[in-house]
């Protein structure tokens, strides 16, 4: 596969971004987890409408509940 050649501005950008998303990944999976500890052992569809997620972000959920319970972020994928 071909690298492209990105320029310093474009760099910056993109680790802008990757940031941006660890940030709001710590953040859902602390909302998730406290909603978690309030209400556990429910099935991830009322953890999914608790959250205020349409059913496109059901995969995202259960990546971060996986890791609310330690199996890693793509358990629930393989």
């Amino acid at each position: 596969m071909k690298r492209i050649k990105l320029t310093s501005r474009e760099n910056r950008i993109l680790i802008m971004v990757r940031i941006y998303k660890a940030r709001y990944d710590v953040s859902e999976i602390t909302k998730l987890q406290a909603i978690m500890l309030k209400n556990p052992g429910l099935l991830a569809k009322k953890y999914r409408k608790l959250m205020e997620y349409p059913n496109t972000l059901a995969r995202m959920l259960l990546g971060y509940k996986d890791e609310v319970e330690g199996k890693g972020r793509n358990f629930s994928l393989v």
